[in-house]
């Protein structure tokens, strides 16, 4: 996951986000912000998700297999 800890400290909280288990959950909990702000829309979420990255990067991810 994509963790930018200035931007998500609330939930980081003190924990090492280099640990997989820890970067994956806070991650996964940024997304689902994301989804649940967008209505479950895939591309506005991950627009917020990797901070309002371009198009490339919702080709690269939605279409990715």
């Amino acid at each position: 996951m994509q963790v930018i800890p200035y931007w998500h400290r609330d939930k980081i909280d003190g924990r090492n986000i280099f640990s997989v288990k820890v970067n994956i959950e806070v991650g996964t909990k940024i997304l689902r912000d994301c989804l649940d702000k967008h209505f479950q829309k895939l591309k506005p979420a991950l627009k917020c998700y990797s901070g309002g990255a371009g198009n490339k990067y919702m080709r690269d991810v939605v279409y990715t297999r």
